[in-house]
């Protein structure tokens, strides 16, 4: 269920795989405590961590994506909603129940979606930025 860093993740952008590897060393962090059945107090904690981790990382990339003008910022942006959304959800749900079979089938499904948002959404703002950079040099 740990989600170890490869070399798919690695968007060749120093600051943002700098992030992605926070995230995901928090989020093994998480599903750690989950296994280990610490308890919903340190299990929020540490979504609690996530989430500002996670708001700290999509407000970097939403600046990137407005200084380099990404046509498709706003479902980008609409994306990082959902995610912190999810966080939220999870925390207030850690808060509540708390039990841990809640915390290992939410968390499969959070690991998937920051998976996916790293491999795929993040990738067509890194590849339009590097395409629009080639293109600049090349006058």
């Amino acid at each position: 269920m740990k989600i170890n860093w490869d070399d798919s993740f690695d968007l060749g952008v120093g600051e943002i795989d700098f992030d992605h590897r926070q995230m995901l060393d928090i989020y093994n962090r998480l599903v750690e405590a989950c296994g280990d059945a610490r308890g919903p107090i340190e299990a929020t904690l540490i979504v609690g961590e996530l989430t500002g981790s996670t708001r700290v990382h999509f407000t970097r990339e939403e600046v990137l994506m407005a200084d380099y003008a990404y046509p498709e910022i706003e479902a980008h942006r609409q994306e990082h909603e959902e995610f912190i959304g999810d966080l939220e959800d999870l925390e207030r749900r850690f808060l509540s129940a708390g039990a841990p079979e809640l915390c290992l089938g939410t968390l499969s499904e959070l690991g998937r979606k920051l998976i996916g948002h790293i491999r795929d959404a993040d990738r067509e703002y890194i590849d339009f930025f590097h395409e629009l950079m080639e293109r600049q040099s090349r006058r």
